[in-house]
C-alpha cells in the first residue's frame, strides 16, 4: 500500500488471496486478516475474495460515482446559497421548512430538508440556531436602533422639523 493512498495494491490483494487459498481449509478470512496486519479486519479479505475472478483487474480499485445530484451548481447557486446569504446580510433569520417549499416550487423537484442543509454546507453555509432574546434585550436594541435613526435624522436638514413617537408599549 502506498504511503499516499489508503488503498492497497491489486497484487498485494492477489498475494492474501493466494495465501488464502493455499491454506483454506486451515484459515479462515479473520486470520488471513490478522495475518497481514490488514486494518479492515475479514470483512476486507472477503470483499476481495468475492470479487476476484482470477483476473489481477478484478482486483484494482474503482473510482465509485459520488451521490447523482438532484439540482446542478447554478440552482443551488441562484435557489439555496443566494438566498440564505442574503438572509444572513439581512441579519434576519431564515425559515428552512419554507426555502424547501419555494426551491421545490421553483425547481420542480422533490427536494428534502436535510438535502438543502447538504448543498448549504458543501458551500459554506453553517446552520445555526436563533437566539431568543428577553423582553429587556430586545427593549435595548429598539432604543440602540432609535439612536442611531436619531443620528441619521439630525443629518437631514436644518431646515426641516422632525418629531418621534418614542413611546415605547411594552407587549407581552
Amino acid at each position: 500500500m502506498s504511503d499516499s493512498s489508503r488503498y492497497y495494491e491489486s497484487s498485494f490483494k492477489k498475494c492474501v488471496i493466494d495465501f488464502y487459498l493455499r491454506n483454506q481449509p486451515n484459515l479462515s478470512f479473520r486470520s488471513v486478516a490478522n495475518h497481514f496486519r490488514i486494518p479492515g479486519d475479514h470483512a476486507t479479505v472477503k470483499r476481495w475474495y468475492d470479487r476476484y475472478n482470477g483476473n489481477l483487474s478484478s482486483l484494482q480499485h474503482h473510482h465509485r460515482s459520488e451521490r447523482a445530484p438532484i439540482l446542478n451548481k447554478k440552482q443551488i447557486n441562484k435557489f439555496i446559497t443566494m438566498v440564505i446569504r442574503s438572509h444572513n446580510r439581512l441579519s434576519s433569520s431564515i425559515n428552512y421548512t419554507k426555502l424547501v417549499k419555494s426551491v421545490r416550487e421553483k425547481t420542480n423537484t422533490n427536494l428534502s430538508l436535510r438535502t438543502i442543509q447538504r448543498y448549504g454546507n458543501k458551500n459554506g453555509i453553517k446552520c445555526k440556531k436563533n437566539i431568543k432574546r428577553s423582553h429587556k434585550e430586545l427593549g435595548e436594541l429598539a432604543c440602540d436602533e432609535t439612536a442611531t435613526l436619531r443620528l441619521k435624522l439630525q443629518r437631514v436638514s436644518n431646515k426641516k422639523i422632525i418629531f418621534l413617537d418614542e413611546t415605547h408599549q411594552n407587549q407581552r
